[in-house]
């Protein structure tokens, strides 16, 4: 992920790990990757914000839509927050990553990008994740509309 291009904007990149407990599992960015590609104090106190929080997920679990992140563990897929919504202070892309155990997809962790400014779409940055987890012999799925 450190070789993602933020095209000159202003954004982070954060890595939730999912960790599995019997029928459930807990997200948190602890000792995981952060890349950012300026020192904006809005993005610094979201990742503090993230470091203080465990989301946990599983499927009778009910996540908070504040945390993005844990919706994609739960629902398999990539969510977006762009200016599409009017509430949207910083714009978020996450993306579920999964590493193949033989024929099977194993949930291993969220990719988090959050930006500065808020994007119209996510699909050019959806679809560069892709390529670079594809490049490390891992996958994603789609990205849902919500």
């Amino acid at each position: 992920m450190r070789k993602f291009n933020f095209e000159g904007q202003s954004g982070s990149l954060q890595y939730w790990e999912y960790k599995q407990s019997g029928h459930k599992g807990r997200l948190t960015v602890a000792d995981q990757l952060f890349v950012s590609s300026r020192n904006q104090r809005g993005l610094r106190e979201y990742r503090n914000h993230c470091l203080k929080k465990k989301v946990s997920v599983g499927p009778d679990t009910e996540v908070d839509q504040e945390y993005l992140a844990g919706l994609a563990a739960q629902k398999k897929v990539a969510f977006e927050r762009t200016s599409c919504d009017p509430d949207q202070i910083l714009g978020q892309l996450v993306v579920p990553v999964f590493s193949y155990q033989g024929a099977d997809k194993k949930l291993i962790g969220v990719i988090e990008l959050t930006t500065f400014f808020v994007k119209e779409s996510y699909e050019e940055d959806f679809n560069q994740i892709q390529s670079l987890l594809q490049n490390e012999s891992l996958a994603t799925t789609y990205m849902a509309n919500i």
